[in-house]
């Protein structure tokens, strides 16, 4: 017997998937009207109905942006069309195969705000301003050598590979869409099997040598917002995206933690970051400032919060005399100034700025020249950093300076001492320090901001 309830809000938010295969719900209110519940869990309207002996399937839309009184009115005016003589379907098919390429992409547009993607941003702009030249094409007419022209050009005249990959990967999943989801009749995907050009993985992170002319240049930012901006990033070692849009409602003084909602996450879990001082002092200052209500970085566009300030991180740069760094490069840096001072890789995925693997975490360890010492730091800021009243430091004669071996060290006491062992394990020793390792390189900048 076909599945059969009386589609409301609630009903349909509590239909759950089937591993392997599309699960059939079928409305009790409207006859033919029934919901498609795809394995990931997406769901859609159909209209189901025999036509000359065949079993036609009519897509109405996604439930996310149909409403239940809409379906079934569509659905009744299917039913109608099919018994006057006209098979809606057909003529859905003939549509599809007539669609241009600019077509398909407000199609998936829809289908990506449905959905909640967060990068439709990026697929949008990719799509301006690198696709222009097949967006009146009829999508069956797309022919392999038109991409592989395309992502060729892209490749040579100053995007680069990395962008010609993404303008590629967002061509074949439009096209897999376009089959899999919209049913289009005898379409293929001609970006299938295309080869991507090669890509070597991000390295870059603030160097020592760079670290007292960076934090001299922030010190002096006149800007405040782009100046706790970019500190934040530094000592919290999250996303771009989670900092510009952090909400006071997300932060507790009090606990010393910021909790990012699944909804903002990556990976759809709650993050819970704990404050070092230096972030609690610039979080108090932009209370006492602007009010703790709405966002922390308040911004006059239509996000209502700063957005991501690339003339300001510019303007940074050159004052520091600085050369291809990367807002997102203060995530790798925060993971490395862990990785240095010996802190393991599941306390830095904790935080949320962790290595992607191993290997990238003994990448780290090269670019960072092992242990930081006086010679490597010789006339700069850092003799001034490393004092002895920093407890993340400790004098070690071998190498004439100061290294930070004492985190490593109190490690191994951790372990022997039960009572230290049960706080290791629940990661919240080792993590404090490897924040106060943080607070011992920033300070300087940050009494610079607070002296402003």
């Amino acid at each position: 017997m076909p599945e059969k309830i009386n589609f409301t809000k609630s009903s349909l938010l509590a239909l759950e998937p089937v591993p392997g295969k599309r699960r059939r719900v079928y409305d009790e209110k409207q006859k033919g009207l029934a919901v498609y519940v795809s394995p990931t869990g997406a769901k859609a309207f159909y209209c189901i109905r025999k036509v000359d002996g065949k079993t036609e399937e009519i897509r109405i839309g996604d439930t996310a942006t149909v409403t239940i009184e809409t379906a079934r009115t569509q659905a009744a005016g299917i039913i109608n069309d099919i018994a006057r003589g006209t098979n809606p379907a057909d003529q859905k098919r003939i549509r599809k195969a007539e669609m241009t390429f600019s077509d398909l992409f407000s199609e998936w547009v829809k289908e990506c705000k449905a959905k909640g993607k967060k990068s439709l941003g990026n697929d949008e702009r990719n799509f301006r301003l690198h696709l222009q030249g097949i967006a009146k094409k009829k999508i069956t007419e797309i022919e392999r050598t038109h991409i592989r022209t395309l992502h060729r050009k892209i490749t040579t005249t100053g995007a680069g590979i990395y962008q010609a990959n993404r303008v590629l990967a967002l061509t074949r999943a439009m096209f897999n869409f376009g089959i899999r989801t919209l049913d289009i009749p005898n379409l293929t995907n001609p970006a299938a099997g295309l080869k991507m050009n090669r890509e070597e993985s991000r390295d870059r992170r603030l160097h020592p040598d760079e670290m007292p002319r960076f934090f001299e240049a922030l010190a002096a930012e006149e800007n405040p917002d782009m100046r706790d901006y970019v500190m934040l990033s530094l000592l919290t070692g999250a996303r771009r995206s989670n900092v510009l849009a952090m909400t006071w409602a997300e932060v507790n003084l009090d606990r010393r933690t910021w909790t990012i909602p699944g909804s903002k996450a990556k990976a759809k879990d709650n993050i819970t970051v704990p404050l070092t001082d230096a972030a609690i002092d610039v979080l108090q200052a932009r209370a006492e400032a602007t009010g703790a209500q709405g966002w922390v970085f308040p911004g006059s566009g239509a996000t209502g919060h700063l957005v991501e300030p690339k003339k300001g991180w510019q303007r940074l740069l050159q004052r520091a005399d600085i050369e291809d760094l990367r807002l997102h490069d203060l995530r790798r840096s925060l993971a490395s100034f862990q990785i240095d001072a010996g802190v393991s890789l599941a306390v830095i995925g904790k935080v949320g700025a962790r290595p992607r693997s191993r290997r990238l975490a003994e990448r780290h360890r090269r670019h960072s020249g092992g242990c930081w010492t006086q010679e490597n730091c010789r006339g700069c800021a850092f003799e001034e950093i490393a004092q002895p009243s920093q407890k993340c430091y400790l004098r070690d004669t071998r190498h004439g300076g100061f290294t930070m071996t004492l985190i490593s060290e109190l490690k191994e006491q951790w372990m022997k001492n039960p009572t230290f062992k049960a706080e290791y394990d629940a990661l919240e020793d080792e993590f404090s320090l490897a924040r106060e390792l943080i607070e011992a390189r920033t300070g300087p900048a940050l009494d610079c901001r607070k002296r402003n």
